[in-house]
C-alpha cells in the first residue's frame, strides 16, 4: 500500500465455498495452466505447492541474485538452513518470512542417541516392539503420511518424468502401512491421554510441532528425561525434521515484474515487528535473537503500578510456571522458565530441519485410494502397487 510504484493483486485458486470435493486439486490445476500461460502470476506462496514439481519446469527465478544486490538485507541477516531448504538445483526458490518445525520425538533409551534413521528402521523398531504402539492412535492414512512424508523422491522423479512405485521397497511400506487401524475412535471414553500412555509404556513415540522455545520442555517431562528428536523415516536414514515455512513467496521466470515481485519479498524479510511473530520462528536472525533473548529472560509478575509480586518468603513471583496445559484424564503439565539448554535443542533443530517432499496431494489421493483393496483384502500388494505405479506414472509423465 505504501508503494507509489506498484500494486498488488491477489489471486486465489481454491475455491473453499464451490462445495467440490475436487477444489483443491481444481485450484492446482488452474494455478498450473496459468504458469504455462501469459496469465502467469509474479508472486506464487509456496506454502502448499509441490515446490520440486515445479522447479523441474524451470517455474522460478532464482532469489539468491537479489539477496546479494539488496542494499536492505544481506544472506547474513537470514537463518542459513531455511535459505539452503529452499534451495532446489542450485536455484533459491523462496524465503519464508516465518516457520515451525515438526518432529518424531522418543525415549533415548527406546531409539538411541543418534538423529535420523530409514524407513527399514523404523520398521525394525516396530518388530521390536509387538505389544507396543509406536504412535498414538495414528490411522493408516497418517503412517502412510509419515512414511511418504522424505521419501516422494525416492519414488518420484521429476525431472525425468517417472516414478517407481511397483518397487520392493514401496510393497514393503504398503505392509507396514496395513499394521494400523483404518479408522480410530477419538471419542473413547474414558481413554488416558498420549502422555499419560506414554509415560506407561503403551506409546514409544510422539510427533512434536514446535513452533517457540518452550514446547520442547513438556516432551522432555512426558518422556522423562533424555529425549532423541530421531525425526520421520527416509529412505537414506537422514534426519527428517520437516521445516514448515509461512509467508514463503516465490518469483516466476515468466514474471515481468520480477523488481516489483522483490521489492515486495524484502518488505517482509526486513520488518522487526515482533507483534509478527506469535506463530512460528522469524527467519530474520536479528528478531530471532530477540526472541531468544525473551524466551530465556526471567520476567516477574506486577501488579497494576508495575511493582513485582512477593511470594510467602518476600521474594519476586518469577512469571515463568504459571502457563500449563491440562488432559481430560489429568494429566498436566506446567510450563518453567525457557532454558539455554532447551532453547539449544531447538536452535539445533533448527540447523537440521528441510522441506517435507510428500507435498502432492494428487499422488497422495492415488495411493490411499487404491491401498485400500489391499488393506481390505481384496487385492494383493503386488496388483495394488502396479495399479498405484500406472495411475501416478500417468500423472507424473503430464505434469512434469
Amino acid at each position: 500500500k505504501g508503494s507509489d510504484q506498484y500494486h498488488i493483486s491477489i489471486r486465489q485458486y481454491v475455491d473453499f465455498n464451490s462445495g467440490s470435493e475436487n477444489a483443491w486439486q481444481d485450484g492446482i490445476t488452474r494455478l498450473n495452466n496459468d504458469i504455462t500461460s501469459n496469465n502467469c502470476p509474479d508472486i506464487i506462496d509456496l506454502s502448499s505447492v509441490n515446490v520440486e514439481q515445479f522447479v523441474a519446469k524451470g517455474v522460478f527465478e532464482d532469489l539468491a541474485p537479489y539477496l546479494e544486490k539488496s542494499e536492505n538485507l544481506k544472506r547474513e541477516d537470514l537463518v542459513e538452513n531455511v535459505l539452503e531448504g529452499f534451495t532446489y538445483d542450485g536455484v533459491l526458490v523462496g524465503i519464508p518470512s516465518k516457520f515451525s518445525i515438526q518432529t518424531v520425538v522418543g525415549r533415548t533409551s527406546d531409539v538411541g542417541s543418534e538423529m535420523g534413521w530409514s524407513l527399514d528402521d523404523m520398521i525394525a523398531f516396530a518388530d521390536a516392539h509387538p505389544d507396543t504402539e509406536l504412535f498414538d492412535g495414528v490411522e493408516k492414512s497418517t503412517m502412510m503420511y509419515y512414511c511418504m512424508m522424505y521419501n516422494e523422491n525416492a519414488f518420484v522423479d521429476w525431472g525425468a518424468g517417472t516414478c517407481n512405485f511397483d518397487s520392493p521397497e514401496f510393497k514393503s511400506l504398503l505392509e507396514f502401512v496395513n499394521r494400523f487401524p483404518d479408522e480410530f475412535d477419538w471419542q473413547q471414553e474414558g481413554r488416558p491421554s498420549e502422555p499419560t500412555r506414554i509415560q506407561d509404556g503403551e506409546v514409544l513415540l510422539s510427533t512434536v510441532y514446535i513452533n517457540d522455545f518452550e514446547r520442547i520442555q513438556m516432551y522432555i517431562d512426558i518422556f522423562g528425561g533424555d529425549i532423541t528428536c530421531i525425526g520421520f523415516p527416509t529412505t537414506d536414514g537422514s534426519i527428517g525434521c520437516a521445516l514448515n515455512a509461512d509467508e514463503c513467496y516465490g518469483i516466476t521466470a515468466k514474471s515481468g515484474k520480477k523488481d516489483g515481485a522483490w521489492a515486495f519479498i524484502e518488505s517482509y524479510l526486513t520488518k522487526e515487528d515482533t507483534e509478527r511473530w506469535w506463530w512460528g520462528f522469524p527467519t530474520n536472525k536479528k528478531v530471532l535473537e530477540k526472541r531468544i533473548q525473551e524466551a530465556v529472560e526471567v520476567k516477574y509478575i506486577t501488579d497494576q503500578e508495575g511493582n513485582p509480586l512477593l511470594d510467602e518468603n518476600g521474594e519476586p513471583i518469577p512469571e515463568g510456571g504459571t502457563s500449563s496445559i491440562n488432559y481430560e484424564d489429568g494429566w498436566s503439565y506446567t510450563y518453567h522458565q525457557t532454558t539455554q539448554e532447551e532453547v539449544d535443542i531447538v536452535l539445533e533443530l533448527m540447523d537440521i530441519a528441510k522441506p517435507a517432499s510428500s507435498s502432492n496431494d494428487e499422488i497422495m489421493s492415488i495411493i490411499n485410494e487404491e491401498a485400500e483393496a489391499y488393506f481390505k483384502g481384496q487385492k494383493s500388494v503386488d496388483d495394488v502397487a502396479g495399479i498405484i505405479q500406472s495411475r501416478v506414472n500417468v500423472y507424473v509423465s503430464e505434469n512434469s
